[in-house]
This record gives C-alpha cells, structure tokens and sequence, in this order.
C-alpha cells in the first residue's frame, strides 16, 4: 500500500520459458512501451508507446516464449527462432515442415526484452494497474477472445469511440509506472522467440 492507502502493482519480471495470462474485460487497456535505446532509456523521452489494445469481454492475453505454449493456430517461422527454440524448429524442418509467410496480425505483438507491458482498467481511478511486466527476454503477445469471429480478429484490441479522459488517465498511468521502472536490465535489439 501506498501512502494514501491504495494498493499498489509490483512489475513482475517476465524472463525465458515463462507463459502470462491475462483474462481481461471491457473498459480495460494493454499499453506496450519500448525504448530504441538502452543508452538513454533513464530519460522519459526515450520511451514510446508501441501500440495499446483496447480490450472486451471475453478477450485474454497470452505473453510466451514457451514453445509448448503457443496456440495451435500460429506457426513460427524458422527466422522468428533463436537458441532453444531453434533446436525444435529443427525438429519441425528435419520432420518435413515447409514455412510459409512470417505470421502476423492486428492480435499479435513481438515484444523485446527491455519492453514493457501495462494493463490497465478505467474502472479504479486511484489504481488503475491490474498488472504490469517488465520483459527479461522476449516474448509473443497474442490476443484472443473467446467467442472468436473473423471478424473479431481482425479488430482485436481496436479502439472504439470517442476516448474519455478516464482512458488517456488510465493510459498515461501505465506509461509513467513502466518509464518510472528505470533502465532495463536486459535490453534485445532484435526479436527472437527463444532469445
């Protein structure tokens, strides 16, 4: 608890072979922010926002570097691989695998190590952070619903209407907690799964 009672969020480091969940609801946000530069990343300004989801009901998040983790619909390709994930790539091609297309998509994020992830709600003003990470190595965010549609993909994490003040307060919340989190102790120029 803070000084004015409130609860407050630890950043959870997120490091190799780990898998996240988040099952969210309407009226809540995940906002990725990252720096290009570890030189200068103890100043706010080196720090962008990457992109926001705007979630509903039935949506949930899946953050993994786990092989075994990833959902049955997406394929990695053997240039998104590195290091362990490299030797069941492997084992795919060796067996008869054929890649098509790097995937990608409106509910797919590459993040890197040194990236930071926040969700966050409107509904607590005075503690909007449900969660926050701090990535170690990187990882794949893959957004889902639960009652999935064509459609549903195409839009996920898209935001609607007009955007009231509670989001962008909720927003830039996030946005100071994870800037507030100083230099990252581990920092990817690039993004592998497996590195």
């Amino acid at each position: 608890m803070n000084a004015a009672g409130n609860q407050q969020i630890v950043a959870r480091t997120f490091g190799d072979d780990e898998t996240v969940r988040w099952s969210c609801r309407a009226g809540e946000y995940v906002l990725w922010v990252g720096t290009d530069s570890l030189f200068t990343s103890d100043r706010a300004s080196s720090w962008t926002i990457r992109d926001f989801w705007q979630l509903r009901d039935g949506d949930y998040l899946t953050i993994t570097n786990r092989w075994a983790d990833l959902p049955g619909w997406f394929e990695l390709h053997p240039l998104d691989v590195a290091n362990c994930a490299w030797s069941e790539m492997k084992k795919r091609l060796d067996a008869g695998y054929e890649p098509k297309e790097v995937m990608d998509g409106p509910n797919l994020w590459r993040v890197k190590a040194g990236d930071r992830l926040a969700w966050v709600t409107v509904a607590d003003s005075t503690n909007p952070a449900k969660g926050l990470l701090d990535l170690r190595a990187c990882a794949l965010v893959l957004g889902e619903n639960t009652n999935p549609t064509s459609e549903g993909i195409i839009a996920f994490g898209a935001p609607e209407g007009k955007k009231l003040p509670t989001v962008a307060a909720a927003l830039r919340t996030g946005f100071d907690v994870l800037v507030g989190l100083g230099v990252p102790r581990v920092f990817a120029e690039e993004w592998k799964f497996g590195a």
